[in-house]
């Protein structure tokens, strides 16, 4: 599976910049009788909205349960040998779990997630960039 990050740098309404990320992640779904549910994403100090693509290549339903900023929880199922995508945002974390699985069932699939979040940090003109900026802008690309 590939993943990708891109960078954009937009204005908002006050006029100052600032860079808006976008992250492609993805992660394989494995999961067995003893598994009880699997966090397959969390964020920490950002709450990126996105496009959440569930690929459930087993026999088995999947039940797919999206948290936002800490208080709502979504739970959405889907199908065996199905897909579903769902847009949302302000994702905290997204937590799958299988239904009805016996002793030696396995059930599987893919999750990608396409996240847009800004930088907190404006974007500042060449002649106001510190060192600090610029060790900034390198540890976030």
């Amino acid at each position: 599976m590939s993943c990708k990050s891109e960078v954009k740098v937009v204005k908002v309404k006050n006029k100052r910049q600032f860079k808006f990320f976008t992250d492609e992640i993805c992660s394989k779904i494995m999961l067995t009788a003893d598994s009880r549910q699997q966090t397959i994403y969390e964020t920490v100090k950002v709450k990126p909205s996105g496009t959440i693509k569930i690929s459930n290549a087993s026999d088995f339903i999947m039940e797919v349960m999206i948290k936002h900023d800490k208080r709502d929880m979504e739970c959405i199922c889907v199908k065996p040998k199905s897909d579903k995508i769902i847009t949302s945002t302000c994702i905290d974390s997204i937590k799958v779990r299988c239904c009805w699985l016996g002793e030696n069932d396995v059930c599987s699939g893919c999750l990608t997630l396409i996240l847009h979040y800004p930088s907190k940090y404006p974007v500042r003109s060449d002649c106001c960039r510190s060192k600090y900026d610029e060790e900034l802008d390198e540890q976030l690309l």
